[in-house]
């Protein structure tokens, strides 16, 4: 298959400023050499606790907000550093749906004017019949084309989300970044989308790159997975390798959080103590290893390397063999 996204290297530090001459004190990492590629027509997904990262790794692959290093290769063009028309045309290949719809929708413009924002922003509305155009749009994603004249505070939330979408796809992107697009959402509605998504995928050949710390939308959505933690992909894999044959303590200990292992017979084995460091000041060696049950002294001492533990599924942990063996008879066992 295809690759249409390449993220290489990819970090975003924000400087944390201080005295009388507001020089920079410390550098928080909050996205930190994290490399990963996507293929066509394919979901890629993210997970991880909040403040992990995802947003900003999301925001930043989108150039929302400058990397501070690394590269965004996108239908193999590298756009580092696109500025101008170049940005531009960067924009008409990757569009964003964010976490909460009505705060990403302008409350002064009616829906058919948020839909045709991103074409007016370009300049490809030109002679185009706006009313059709519209109308098309909202039908694509499963609404009435008399909405165009109402506002957002008229909307429900899964209305808002799929203007959201329509939105985003008025420029025919060739991948859509998905950044919790359903957890502001009641579950049923949250379902109602996510079927959307499908749907559109299959019609569109569109690819994703979607974010949740819901591991069940993953679950439901993505080919390949993400897991990250503190700034870092700790693990990653195809949708069956990362849900049935974790090998990192934090991935274990997600799905276990979200009742898709078995019942453990110690449960203390899958539970992580205390929070997630400051990523203004991490502990050394492995980030995890404070909060990990697994932890030996090399884990304080060296951050491990992503290691391929077999057909291209990775992970960085000094322990996965002990990880493995505490999950093989817990997890549930892959059917199909």
């Amino acid at each position: 298959m295809t690759k249409i996204l390449r993220v290489e290297g990819l970090a975003k530090h924000f400087p944390v400023r201080g005295g009388l001459l507001n020089r920079v004190k410390s550098r928080i990492k909050a996205v930190d050499d994290v490399s990963f590629d996507v293929e066509e027509g394919t979901t890629f997904g993210i997970a991880g606790e909040s403040g992990s990262g995802k947003s900003t790794l999301c925001m930043t692959i989108a150039k929302l907000i400058e990397p501070t290093s690394g590269r965004i290769v996108l239908d193999g063009k590298d756009y580092e550093k696109a500025k101008g028309q170049e940005l531009r045309d960067f924009r008409t290949k990757m569009q964003i749906v964010f976490q909460n719809p009505l705060s990403s929708l302008d409350p002064h413009m009616n829906v058919g004017t948020i839909v045709l924002e991103p074409l007016k922003a370009i300049g490809r509305l030109g002679s185009m019949d706006k009313e059709k155009a519209v109308a098309d749009l909202l039908e694509k994603v499963g609404l009435a084309p008399s909405l165009a004249k109402r506002y957002p505070h008229e909307l429900s939330g899964g209305q808002a989300q799929r203007i959201s979408i329509a939105r985003a796809l008025s420029v025919s992107p060739r991948l859509l970044l998905l950044d919790e697009p359903t957890s502001a959402l009641d579950a049923s509605v949250q379902a109602q989308i996510l079927n959307l998504f499908n749907e559109l995928q299959k019609e569109l050949g569109i690819t994703y790159v979607l974010v949740s710390h819901d591991l069940s939308v993953i679950g439901h959505m993505c080919d390949q997975v993400a897991i990250m933690y503190a700034g870092k992909f700790v693990e990653t894999g195809s949708y069956g390798e990362i849900f049935y044959s974790a090998h990192h303590p934090y991935t274990a200990a997600l799905l276990g959080s979200a009742h898709m292992v078995g019942p453990p017979e110690n449960e203390e084995q899958f539970v992580l103590r205390g929070e997630m460091p400051s990523p203004r000041n991490p502990p050394s060696g492995c980030t995890l290893h404070p909060r990990c049950p697994f932890a030996t002294g090399v884990c304080s001492e060296t951050y491990p390397a992503m290691v391929d533990v077999g057909g291209g599924h990775f992970a960085a942990c000094h322990n996965k063999q002990a990880v493995v063996a505490a999950l093989s008879a817990r997890v549930p066992q892959q059917s199909g």
